[in-house]
């Protein structure tokens, strides 16, 4: 994985996000997204513009940036306590950089394209910390 030096929300970030298939969009791209359809998705991709945000999800959002945030050093001591080591969580953006597909012509394609925001990564790129907030589906799952 390459690194890609830009702050999550940052509006560098938002334009980055609409070049690249991530693995927030994943669930869409599968038609398995209960917040946005594949044609919402496409259009998403061709155009770059979103659907506004309503004040409702814009709670929810807020709402997992501030558990995430409460999280991490949670994780971090969790994480060096099993490890017997200093662990740190950083949120990072990254791109896949090994392929392994088909044709040369795929690997082309996907080439700093299938990128991901991560809630957090040691240092060494190791270990990640993944934030997921209480719903009933998590559970179930």
């Amino acid at each position: 994985m390459k690194l890609i030096n830009l702050p999550q929300g940052s509006p560098e970030w938002l334009e980055w996000r609409t070049k690249v298939f991530t693995a927030s969009n994943a669930p869409a791209m599968m038609g398995a997204s209960k917040y946005m359809s594949r044609m919402e998705l496409l259009d998403f991709y061709s155009t770059g513009k979103v659907k506004p945000v309503d004040k409702g999800t814009q709670m929810i959002f807020d709402r997992g940036h501030r558990t995430e945030a409460s999280m991490r050093p949670i994780a971090e001591r969790q994480a060096s306590s099993a490890l017997n080591r200093d662990i740190t969580f950083d949120p990072k953006v990254g791109v896949a950089e090994d392929f392994n597909f088909p044709s040369v012509e795929d690997a082309q394609f996907f080439q700093d394209r299938l990128g991901a925001s991560f809630d957090g990564l040691s240092e060494d790129m190791s270990i990640t910390f993944e934030h997921k907030q209480q719903n009933k589906d998590l559970f179930a799952a």
